[in-house]
Parts: C-alpha cells; structure tokens; sequence
C-alpha cells in the first residue's frame, strides 16, 4: 500500500482513506507483524502512518470530522472533494486506529492521542445519528449531512464497530447505546 511509505514522502503523493488504499487498516497490521515478529521498522512504519492522520486530519478546531483525502503536492493538499468527508471512509479508518491503540497498549505503548481522536469522533456520531437511528452518507467538515445528490442515510452500518469499540476501550455506554 501507498501509506506505508507515507512517512518519508508527505508533500510527493496522494493519501486517502478510501477503500482502496486502507491505510488505517495496513498500519494496523504492520504494527501487528512488527510486535509478533520483532520488527522495530514496520512497528515505526505503522506508527508513523497513524500518527500522521492523528495529528493532521482534523485540519481545524471547527472540523467535527477529520478529512479523508491528503492530496500531496496537489492544491492545498487536503480533500480532492473540499470540505466533505465520506462516512464510511472516516468510520472504518477510525476503527483501525482504534484497533492500533489497543493493540499497541498491549504491549505496554501508550497512545494517548489515538484514543482521543478516536472518542472525539464517536462524540460527533452520538451527536448526529438521526432520530431513526440512521447517519448520512457524505458529511462537511463541520459535520452538517451533505445533500448532493441527496439524503443518503446509506452510511448507518459503517459506524457500528466503531462504536462498538470505542464502547470497549471506553466503558462509555452511550457508544453501545447508539
């Protein structure tokens, strides 16, 4: 996958969240293979491709989601679609870096920040799930629904193991209520 080496070219290529690339889910299990085969640089690779989402995807303190989209060189570098965020694409990274965080407090590495950005996520879920249960499909930034090309409530799955976990790692029972 691209983002593995994401680190060592930020400013040369695009990164995305989006279901081709899984770079949450391909840090994760380069963190895993590093702890379970004594590999201190996939252990650093994986760490260093979390860290950076943590550390930039909410490019503003307004932003209730984080971007999805790190365009390189390209433009002003975030969001080829700008001020939106895809769901499903924020849900199911999120849930890897999540899944980063635990596996990394297992073997004694605290990440602090990774839980943080994890929660503060959830909260916005909690906040904005629709009366029927249901979350849209596109999001702004700020967390207003995106209605183009209209309301799409086909993101409701995505949020669920997300939720679920957090729930795990939190003990907060408002995640499992959701």
């Amino acid at each position: 996958p691209t983002g593995v080496v994401l680190p060592r070219l930020v400013g040369s290529g695009s990164q995305t969240r989006d279901v081709h690339r899984m770079q949450h889910a391909a840090a994760f299990h380069l963190l895993r293979h590093g702890r379970t085969k004594e590999r201190p640089d996939y252990v650093k690779r994986g760490t260093d491709i979390i860290q950076f989402w943590v550390d930039h995807s909410f490019r503003s303190e307004s932003h209730r989601l984080p971007s999805s989209w790190y365009a390189g060189g390209w433009g002003d570098n975030w969001e080829l679609d700008k001020n939106k965020s895809f769901l499903r694409n924020v849900a199911e990274g999120t849930y890897d870096i999540l899944r980063a965080y635990e596996l990394e407090s297992k073997y004694g590495t605290a990440h602090p920040d990774w839980l943080a950005y994890g929660q503060r996520f959830g909260d916005w879920l909690l906040e904005s799930q629709s009366e029927d249960g249901s979350w849209n499909n596109r999001y702004s930034l700020e967390g207003s629904p995106v209605l183009d090309p209209g309301p799409a409530p086909s993101g409701t799955l995505f949020p669920v193991p997300l939720l679920l976990k957090l729930h795990g790692l939190t003990g907060k029972q408002a995640y499992l209520d959701s």
